[in-house]
């Protein structure tokens, strides 16, 4: 075969390869939605792998691209367009790198638990909150002079408060409702540590605090700690993986909210 026909064929199966990557990362943005969960994080993935798939795989998006930057309208807009997705995926990246990290943020023996609620369906945990809950009893079972509290308000279509509904399963699993204080007023995650850091000082429980969440949800949870002065540890749970790509996407605009506003 002629040399030019292989590097032809190289670049073939090469550019193969990236479209079926993009195709899968898109169907990992898809799956959630197919469970009735949509959020910004799989509405920008599907945006960004639908822009990479077209790039990628459509012979001439070269030549669109190149035809809109002709124009000078065209070339303010792709050099804006340029310059902010170049900065979302610099600072995805990093995020990233101190997501993965904080997952594994060692939490000390015979701490507090404060579980971070989330969606309750009727009276029962969902089942995300409920690999929360089983991360939690693990810490507990092997910590029996630990405490736990666990911490969320009543939302919108839930029959009960989400610190209700995880004090209810704990003690169906065998957790000794002695070691439970509900925190049941708190909306979103600054009130959710905020909360459980009164109950503790209040009602003298260990000092340590160990956080219980989904691991992506860890380095936030932190920052939010650290601006309340706590240093905390980390028990993460198993993210279902269907959802695991939404979700670390949603993180990071979350964290850009975060660092930005907060």
């Amino acid at each position: 075969m002629p040399r030019n026909e292989e590097k032809k064929a190289f670049m073939g199966i090469g550019r193969l390869c990236v479209v079926l990557v993009i195709a899968l990362l898109l169907a990992w943005f898809l799956l959630p939605v197919f469970r009735g969960i949509v959020n910004i994080g799989n509405a920008a993935g599907i945006l960004l792998c639908s822009f990479a798939l077209w790039l990628a795989g459509y012979p001439g998006a070269a030549g669109c691209l190149s035809s809109l930057w002709g124009h000078p309208g065209g070339k303010v807009l792709l050099s804006a367009a340029s310059l902010a997705l170049g900065a979302f995926l610099v600072f995805g990246a990093v995020m990233s790198c101190l997501m993965a990290a904080a997952i594994h943020r060692p939490p000390k023996e015979n701490g507090t638990v404060v579980i971070l609620g989330c969606q309750v369906k009727g009276t029962q945990p969902s089942l995300m909150l409920t690999k929360r809950l089983e991360a939690a009893k693990e810490y507990l079972d092997r910590n029996p002079e630990a405490m736990c509290i666990p911490s969320g308000g009543k939302g919108n279509g839930e029959l009960v408060s989400e610190a209700q509904a995880m004090k209810a399963w704990l003690v169906e699993h065998g957790i000794d409702e002695n070691r439970i204080y509900p925190e049941a007023q708190s909306r979103d995650t600054v009130e959710n540590i905020r909360n459980s850091k009164e109950i503790m000082d209040s009602k003298g429980l260990p000092k340590d605090m160990i956080l219980v969440s989904d691991g992506f949800h860890q380095y936030r949870a932190g920052l939010i700690a650290q601006k309340q002065g706590i240093e905390a540890g980390a028990v993460s749970a198993q993210t279902p993986w269907y959802t695991l790509a939404t979700y670390w996407m949603r993180e990071i605009f979350a964290l850009a909210q975060e660092i930005l506003f907060h």
